[in-house]
């Protein structure tokens, strides 16, 4: 252990050198190599400053404190630098090569770097063991849709990963039911001079009937309309799974206004769920990271509380249906023309613009005041 200790604008003395010397080398514990440690003290008026860098295998950590004393200082400086040395010693990087794996297990009160053989021996080997700053799992479980059970979650994602693997395996199937369709097989014997073409030739062995004619192998094309319509099944069923059947509608059919309304409430539901899940695993990660780095998080992570998607050109001519059936209400006639303004504008400062405009107009559009016309006098 090399440690060298400076006085800077103080006179040295040895119960401070002591002291020093005495709780860097409390560090000791958690290394097995040597260590190098420079501390620097300074006394500004009445600044007492401890300045303490170490030498790990090449990596320089520092830390600096200040208070009114210089012992509390080294005290509060020291406490730093064991949160650094230990999370140094426990970034320890993970890597594959041809002949073992390394994996870091977490513990509460250490955290293991084993090293496992690929062939030969069985027993994991730990190459090292640092005592987990944290003294929990960093871990923090993101559900994709809560279940009754704590700590399950339900993901219908995965059923869409399903039934997407699915869909994928169809579409090679029907890959190669094209292929073969287009370029059969030929199937005959060695003896048999012929060939196929682009198409592959399948050769029977010499024992079978040497008067069987060469035939061609061709699959049905019925099978690939077979397989076209169970891909169809899948998607209707994607498109139930996630409520997106209307926006990712890509022919015409015939919905009322109803239905598709209540398909985007539960759609708006369903991504509101996610959102909540994702805002609260997102405040989780970053509580850990806070205390990784010895810190106190006091932050507020915000996501959005609704996905309601509005069929604006519809809203718009519903409105303008409703300001066209001519009702005698200045009330009725303000609100819907702020409603049409809040459909195609989208600023708020402009919208409020536009709300005292209306408000403020007396006379309504398109009607003119009836004021009777003077005759001259006779």
């Amino acid at each position: 252990m090399d440690i060298t200790v400076t006085f800077r604008h103080m006179e040295p003395t040895d119960s401070l050198r002591n002291y020093a010397e005495e709780k860097i080398s409390k560090l000791n514990k958690y290394l097995d190599f040597p260590l190098e440690a420079h501390i620097v003290l300074t006394v500004e008026k009445f600044r007492h400053i401890a300045d303490v860098t170490l030498s790990l295998n090449g990596t320089r950590i520092k830390g600096v404190e200040e208070t009114e004393d210089m012992y509390s200082a080294i005290d509060i400086v020291m406490d730093k630098i064991e949160i650094q040395v230990k999370r140094h010693l426990s970034k320890i990087r993970e890597h594959r090569s041809r002949d073992k794996d390394v994996y870091r297990i977490w513990y509460l009160d250490r955290i293991d770097t084993v090293e496992l053989q690929r062939m030969g021996a069985k027993e994991p080997k730990l190459i090292d063991s640092v005592p987990n700053p944290l003294n929990q799992i960093p871990a923090v479980c993101l559900y994709n849709q809560r279940s009754y059970d704590r700590g399950i979650g339900v993901s219908d994602l995965t059923d869409v990963a399903d039934l997407q693997r699915a869909i994928y395996n169809e579409l090679s199937e029907i890959e190669q039911l094209i292929r073969l369709s287009n370029h059969p097989s030929l199937v005959k014997t060695r003896d048999v001079d012929a060939s196929a073409g682009a198409g592959a030739i399948i050769e029977l062995p010499d024992n079978v009937d040497p008067a069987l004619k060469p035939y061609i192998l061709q699959p049905s094309g019925q099978n690939l309309d077979s397989v076209l319509k169970t891909i169809q099944t899948k998607i209707d069923a994607i498109n139930r799974l996630t409520h997106v059947g209307a926006v990712r509608s890509t022919s015409e059919r015939t919905v009322s206004g109803v239905a598709l309304r209540t398909e985007f409430q539960l759609l708006n539901a369903r991504l509101s769920e996610k959102a909540n899940l994702m805002q609260l695993a997102e405040e989780q990660i970053w509580r850990l990271y806070a205390k990784w780095q010895d810190k106190a998080f006091d932050g507020k992570i915000i996501y959005p509380e609704s996905f309601d998607l509005r069929d604006w050109a519809t809203d718009l001519e519903v409105l303008q249906q409703a300001k066209a059936s001519n009702i005698k209400s200045d009330t009725f006639v303000k609100e819907l023309d702020k409603q049409i303004a809040r459909t195609v504008v989208e600023d708020d400062e402009v919208l409020s613009q536009i709300d005292e405009e209306i408000d403020q107009q007396t006379i309504r559009l398109g009607e003119f005041p009836q004021t009777p016309i003077a005759t001259p006098e006779a």
